[in-house]
C-alpha cells in the first residue's frame, strides 16, 4: 500500500512487488511441517520460516528445505522474552507508536544482535507484517537497527533467499558454527574463554 510504501521508503506503485518465490512462512506461524515440507519441496522451494527458535539456534536442512525461525528476545524491561514480530510488540505493549516505544523496540533488537555477534553468529532473524503497526514505531525501529549493524564487519544483511545461497555453500561447517567456531582450520577454544573472546578464536582477520 501508499502507506507502507512510505513508511519503508520504496515505491511499489500501490502493488505487489512480483518475485520468484523461494520459500514462506505459514500463517499465524501453524501448520504440520510433516505435511507442508513436502509441498515446499514439491513446488521448487528451498526455506521455511515457520519455526519459533532459540536465539542461537543455526538454520536447519530438512528434506532440501533449510528451516530458519523467529527467535524469543530479550525485551530488557524485566518481562519474559517475546517473539521479534511487530504483532508480539502490539499485542504486549498496545498500539503505541510514541517514541519510547520506538527506542525500546530498537534496544530489544540491538541486544540480541549484540549477544549473537560475541556468541556463535546463528542468523538473526525480525519479522514485520506489511500492515502499518504502533504508528510505524517498530518500522522505524527496525530501520534505525539495521542501519547500526548492517556495516559492521562480518555482517551481511540480506534475505531470505540470500541466506540459502550461503548456507548451501557452508552447510559442512554448520556443526562448527553452531559450536560458534567460524572459519578453518578450526583452532580449538581455550578452557573459559566465552563471548566475544571465543568467537575471535576462529575469526580470520
Amino acid at each position: 500500500t501508499s502507506q507502507v510504501d512510505s513508511i519503508m521508503g520504496i515505491n511499489t506503485g500501490g502493488g505487489p512487488v512480483v518475485r520468484p518465490v523461494r520459500g514462506g512462512r505459514t500463517p499465524c506461524l501453524e501448520g504440520n511441517p510433516a505435511a507442508y515440507l513436502p509441498a515446499f519441496a514439491a513446488a521448487g522451494y528451498r526455506y521455511d520460516a515457520s519455526p519459533v527458535r532459540s536465539l542461537t539456534k543455526w538454520p536447519t536442512l530438512q528434506g532440501g528445505i533449510w528451516r530458519f525461525g523467529i527467535p524469543s528476545i530479550p525485551t530488557l524491561d524485566g518481562g519474559d522474552p517475546i517473539l521479534a514480530i511487530d504483532y508480539n510488540f502490539l499485542v504486549r505493549y498496545g498500539d503505541d507508536g510514541s517514541q519510547a516505544r520506538e527506542d525500546m523496540i530498537y534496544r530489544a533488537l540491538l541486544s540480541a544482535f549484540e549477544s549473537q555477534y560475541s556468541g556463535n553468529r546463528a542468523p538473526f532473524e525480525f519479522v514485520a507484517h506489511t500492515t502499518v503497526m504502533m504508528g510505524g514505531a517498530y518500522y522505524r525501529a527496525s530501520e534505525r537497527f539495521l542501519a547500526q549493524v548492517c556495516g559492521r564487519a562480518e555482517v551481511r544483511c540480506g534475505t531470505y533467499s540470500e541466506a540459502v545461497e550461503w548456507l548451501d555453500a557452508h552447510a559442512a561447517e554448520l556443526p562448527a558454527l553452531q559450536a560458534g567456531l567460524f572459519t578453518g582450520p578450526i583452532k580449538p577454544v581455550p578452557s573459559g574463554t566465552t563471548g566475544a573472546q571465543a568467537a575471535l578464536v576462529n575469526i580470520a582477520m
